[in-house]
């Protein structure tokens, strides 16, 4: 099928007088894996909710494999695998009974897949729910997302609290995934060094706003860090909008820049009547800079 996976358009949701989304608007291509990055509380899981039928949006929209996802459509979710943050399952049912349910959930189900998943993830079928480890109900809850092969998998803070070898385990297999099967991959999370090792394209949110999107090679090199030898901070920056922060020290003065170019590099030079230097920053720093202009 054409078209994007998931479109969002112009979505706000309100609880009362709180926004937690705000006019958010963005694609998610089809086989790609998209990261959805944003502090806790930023509006990921709402706007997961919304995307899964779980709730309705004060305004705006979303279209989910090119289908409403509202009013219960059950068409629609045979085709999603989905981990919520809490990872919520019975919690009195053996491994081996949990995927019995699931199986009689999905018409696609892949019994041998699943066994070959269980036995990969080192999953006991006599074990309870109850019984297991975070990371084995992490491992439980994603193979139960993979088994009916989705064209779309949504992950909400699937790998958040889980200790950094079953973190890789699980990222391997969305990596496996995405390539072997060409799965839509919509991971929403907080941690930096996840989302940068999987994600083609990222999204960061901030108080329920769209601050950047784009490829992530693209987000990663539109903020510079430019160092300036200067003791004043020249009055021209002020009230520039591609200024996101500046820091004065000792004998320096520190800039985040936004799209940085040949002309604003030479508005610098003349403001501070000095060379500056730019200086590339990883993912995680653009992401704090991003957040904390975000909530200015």
């Amino acid at each position: 099928m054409s078209g994007p996976a998931i479109v969002i358009d112009h979505l706000s949701v309100r609880f009362g007088k709180t926004v937690a989304v705000q006019d958010l608007a963005l694609e998610v291509p089809r086989g790609r894996i998209f990261g959805f990055l944003g502090e806790n509380g930023a509006g990921k899981t709402t706007t997961i909710r919304v995307l899964m039928g779980l709730l309705r949006p004060t305004s705006g929209g979303v279209r989910v494999l090119g289908e409403d996802p509202l009013g219960g459509n059950a068409e629609l979710l045979q085709r999603i695998g989905y981990v919520s943050d809490d990872r919520a399952m019975y919690r009195w049912m053996r491994v081996s009974e949990i995927l019995r349910f699931n199986r009689g959930l999905f018409r696609k189900w892949d019994s041998a897949y699943a066994e070959r998943m269980r036995e990969e993830f080192e999953l006991d079928p006599r074990a309870k729910v109850r019984s297991l480890s975070r990371g084995q109900i992490a491992k439980l809850a994603l193979l139960c997302a993979l088994a009916p092969h989705p064209e779309l998998l949504i992950l909400d803070e699937a790998s958040s609290g889980l200790d950094p070898i079953v973190r890789r385990m699980i990222l391997e297999k969305l990596i496996d995934v995405a390539s072997r099967e060409g799965t839509t991959i919509f991971l929403s999370s907080h941690l930096l060094e996840e989302v940068d090792r999987v994600a083609e394209q990222i999204a960061i949110l901030c108080r329920g706003r769209l601050i950047a999107l784009g490829d992530k090679d693209t987000v990663r090199g539109s903020l510079k860090r430019v160092i300036v030898a200067a003791r004043e901070r020249p009055l021209a920056l002020n009230g520039q909008p591609w200024v996101l922060a500046s820091r004065q020290t000792d004998g320096e003065i520190q800039l985040i820049a936004r799209d940085l170019d040949s002309s604003k590099l030479g508005l610098l030079r003349e403001w501070f009547g000095a060379e500056p230097t730019v200086i590339e920053m990883p993912l995680d720093d653009v992401f704090a800079e991003y957040t904390a202009w975000g909530k200015k």
